[in-house]
């Protein structure tokens, strides 16, 4: 299970907020007023939970071709790696044919193995195998790109900020 975080909020300098992966110029506000003990129980107990998360990623095409949907997942996803400290050992990418259930089912159950306990799978045709393998496995934690399926539990689905895109594009068609 992942511990409750302590964070008060996460705020820029000057509080505006970007949408950069990196988060670059942000730190974390902490409650004021603590005692040095409870300061340094708190980063005790969030070292011990970022040094416990170990993260899969699955992806239709390999993200070091440097182009594409797994490309810029990856980019997020390094983002995430930095901003959370983690180490290469703690992220494990698997290229997988979303068409292919079997083989999508064989590659999650590796990474569970190997010891991943959150797992990205960022295309829609991996949905109806994650929402199975979160029935399960509910200890890890699954998040699906895009999608319509979620258990309230350990599987939910993301996607990026849509609007904004939709928006322009709206624009240029008018």
């Amino acid at each position: 299970h992942v511990a409750e975080c302590d964070y008060v909020g996460i705020v820029s300098a000057n509080d505006v907020p970007d949408d950069y992966a990196s988060n670059e110029g942000y730190s974390i506000a902490e409650e004021s007023a603590k005692k040095d003990d409870d300061v340094q129980v708190q980063q005790t107990s969030k070292e011990n939970v970022k040094n416990n998360i170990k993260v899969a990623v699955l992806y239709l095409s390999d993200p070091a071709e440097g182009s594409g949907y797994s490309y810029t997942h990856d980019l997020g996803i390094q983002g995430m790696q930095t901003n959370l400290g983690l180490s290469s050992e703690q992220i494990v990418r698997k290229v997988v044919d979303d068409s292919d259930s079997d083989a999508t089912r064989k590659a999650i159950e590796e990474c569970i193995q190997d010891g991943c306990n959150i797992i990205f799978a960022t295309s829609w045709g991996y949905m109806e195998t994650v929402a199975q393998m979160a029935e399960e496995y509910p200890d890890i934690y699954f998040s699906h790109g895009t999608g319509n399926m979620s258990n309230g539990k350990n599987f939910n689905n993301y996607f990026g900020r849509i609007y904004q895109s939709r928006y322009l594009s709206g624009i240029a068609a008018g």
